[in-house]
């Protein structure tokens, strides 16, 4: 196979190349939206994050092992991937005891609807960042059967031009600690992905980091209303 014959077959509904390219140009059309940090990313983005990773397991692109869903070696997951993750949430619940909580603390007000969020938010991405780990290890696999192709670890060069390609969605994360936090996620779940192949070990991960940052910045309607003894204040200036 030739590098014009590989190019060709990628341009299949059944390649996994097809549905990166898709997955790519769908988040360009996303980032031209009029509104930021609003009601209607907040619901397109993981609409984005199923629909395309199920597409292309419908279409045959990519198989269940690919993303991490089955296949999957257990003991390795437990041994590794389960200290690795308790590991990291033991780190992080450290930082988050030793950082004052400010005043109306968002995440204390969301409650219980938050942390339920955060488990499908977190689960949602995480099913699309490993689509793409998954779509670009089988390009990276194919390229290196091509004669003139010297590509090398081919597992690992799929995990870190992953992470790449997920950075420009940070930009759709409101600013400082929920940003941080999520950049966090992508690279702990790219490692775990890296050692265990496990889906199921990445989003609980990525849940539990999402819980630590306090996630009502998911959901508009999660963050608290203002006090009224703040809104008094105004009216008493504008009179």
């Amino acid at each position: 196979m030739t590098m014009a014959s590989w190019v060709g077959a990628q341009l299949r509904p059944d390649a996994p190349g097809f549905w990166l390219a898709l997955d790519l140009l769908v988040a360009a059309a996303l980032w031209m939206l009029p509104v930021r940090y609003g009601r209607r990313e907040t619901l397109a983005r993981p609409l984005r994050w199923i629909v395309l990773p199920s597409m292309a397991l419908l279409a045959g692109a990519l198989s269940p092992q690919a993303l991490g869903l089955a296949g999957i070696d257990w003991q390795a997951g437990i041994t590794l991937g389960l200290g690795i993750v308790l590991g990291l949430l033991l780190l992080l619940a450290l930082v988050r005891l030793t950082v004052r909580e400010p005043a109306g603390d968002p995440q204390a007000a969301a409650g219980s609807a938050a942390s339920l969020y955060a488990l499908l938010y977190g689960g949602a991405q995480q099913f699309h960042w490993c689509f793409q780990r998954g779509a670009l290890l089988a390009l990276f696999v194919s390229l290196a059967a091509l004669p003139a192709a010297a590509m090398r670890a081919p597992v690992y060069w799929a995990t870190w031009v992953a992470v790449l390609i997920a950075l420009p969605g940070l930009l759709f994360v409101a600013p400082g600690l929920p940003r941080l936090y999520t950049g966090i996620a992508l690279v702990a779940t790219a490692i775990l992905f890296f050692y265990t192949r496990n889906f199921w070990l990445c989003w609980a991960l990525h849940s539990g980091i999402l819980a630590f940052a306090g996630v009502a910045w998911l959901r508009p309607e999660l963050k608290p209303a203002a006090t009224p003894q703040r809104t008094g204040v105004k009216d008493a200036r504008k009179r």
